[in-house]
């Protein structure tokens, strides 16, 4: 099942028009000199609107690839925005947020990590611009450890857009260290960079879980470890000392011997003398908040 073809009761269900949307938006990005990277791997498909210089990578969603239902398809296909509210009244759908639904039975279906991944997939697909996810929504989608859940979905902004917030989107001003990636069609930093941006510009205790797993084999998307001297160099183009510093300061700290998110967290707030939690911290991974939770007095 395609995650961008269109299912309702009132719409034909081999409707493509998000597929299409979706292929002229990440042509267009394509064209930006120097974006993406050269290749894609052996067996990624070069048709159905990845371009093939786009690495891309197969779906981590555990049960089934979800579709989902945009208002713009459903009124090409005759049914108005009114039967998709009725449908959501009934509890036919869920409402994703403004202009993107899908199948309430699939959604109940998934675990409350791959929900996450499918909000921030419908912000991604629903833009008519470019919407590259960064930090904490970048690593959601790579399957990286997350602190918390954040009710924003966090884009790289061009100036003028940096800072502006606009319905559950925050457009932040990144500097790209290396070609931007794509995970299920997902424009997003590349794992180097969502890590090293994490270190840069969140808690330390929250960036240690995601730097040490990168550090490991990821077998759900058949990803090799990351090594740190790679990402110290890449470090070095963060933009200014003080993201450089706070970057390294993790990259050294991290362990590829961490066996588990809460394990990396814990050690971490160990390591640190005023952490910056004051609640029980929920760690999300891969669908699973973490068995136990830690509180700092």
């Amino acid at each position: 099942m395609s995650p961008n073809h269109v299912r309702t009761p009132a719409i034909c269900p081999d409707s493509c028009t998000a597929r299409r949307r979706n292929c002229h938006k990440l042509r267009g990005l394509r064209q930006t000199a120097g974006l993406f990277q050269a290749e894609a791997p052996e067996g990624c498909p070069q048709s159905g609107g990845i371009p093939s210089r786009v690495r891309c990578y197969p779906s981590t969603f555990e049960s089934m690839d979800p579709e989902l239902i945009f208002t713009a398809d459903a009124e090409a296909h005759g049914t108005d925005r009114r039967a998709l509210a009725s449908s959501c009244r009934s509890g036919q759908l869920i409402r994703l947020r403004r202009g993107v639904y899908m199948q309430a039975d699939e959604w109940q279906s998934l675990s409350p990590w791959d929900q996450q991944r499918l909000r921030i997939r419908a912000a991604v697909e629903q833009g008519h611009g470019q919407r590259i996810l960064i930090q904490q929504s970048a690593a959601v989608m790579w399957g990286l450890p997350v602190i918390g859940n954040s009710a924003e979905v966090l884009l790289l902004a061009n100036p003028p857009l940096h800072g502006q917030r606009r319905g559950g989107l925050h457009w932040v001003e990144r500097q790209l260290l290396e070609p931007v990636t794509v995970v299920e069609e997902v424009p997003l930093t590349s794992r180097p960079q969502t890590v090293l941006d994490m270190a840069a510009y969140l808690p330390f205790e929250h960036a240690v879980p995601s730097m040490d797993h990168v550090l490991r084999p990821d077998p759900v998307l058949g990803l090799p470890p990351l090594g740190k001297d790679h990402l110290r160099e890449t470090a070095e183009n963060l933009p200014s000392q003080v993201k450089r510093l706070r970057a390294l300061q993790v990259i050294d700290f991290a362990d590829a011997r961490s066996e588990s998110a809460g394990e990396s967290y814990s050690r971490a707030v160990i390591h640190t003398p005023f952490p910056s939690a004051r609640a029980p911290a929920t760690i999300q991974y891969l669908g699973r908040p973490l068995p136990g939770r830690l509180l700092l007095a």
